[in-house]
């Protein structure tokens, strides 16, 4: 079963690729898999 990404996710993901970081930097942070964040 998944979940989807919720709004805070979703601004944080904004962010990160706005600040340069990777996908799975991103994903870590927020305990995501890379391929729900990309």
């Amino acid at each position: 079963m998944y979940t989807q990404l919720a709004s805070e996710e979703r601004y944080y993901i904004g962010i990160g690729l706005g600040n340069g970081d990777s996908i799975r930097q991103i994903a870590k942070d927020i305990g995501r898999s890379h391929t729900t964040v990309a």
